[in-house]
């Protein structure tokens, strides 16, 4: 067996295809990223129509208080190494498309 903790099987066609040792564990870090996506779509969207917020502003406009508890920073992380959100000096953001 790899190393990495990986096996092979076979395709249908007869090629080996690697898979992931723990199925479900990819599927919950599938899941956490679809998340993260969706909480940086719904960022973008309420900075939008303002073009810069403070971050406090912006978490209330994205009614992230809804969000499972850390999810408001996470996603901003997120969208600030994207490039779709922009950190600006003073906890400001700015939508990266109105720049």
């Amino acid at each position: 067996m790899p190393a990495t903790n990986e096996h092979k099987r076979l395709r249908p066609s007869g090629k080996a295809r690697t898979t992931s040792a723990n199925p479900y564990r990819s599927a919950a870090s599938r899941h956490d990223d679809a998340v993260i996506q969706a909480e940086v779509r719904d960022l973008a969207s309420a900075l939008r129509p303002f073009g810069a917020l403070s971050g406090h502003a912006l978490e209330s406009a994205a009614e992230a208080a809804k969000w499972h508890e850390g999810g408001f920073r996470r996603a901003l992380s997120a969208a600030v190494k994207a490039g779709t959100i922009e950190q600006l000096p003073g906890d400001f953001y700015r939508d990266s498309h109105s720049a």
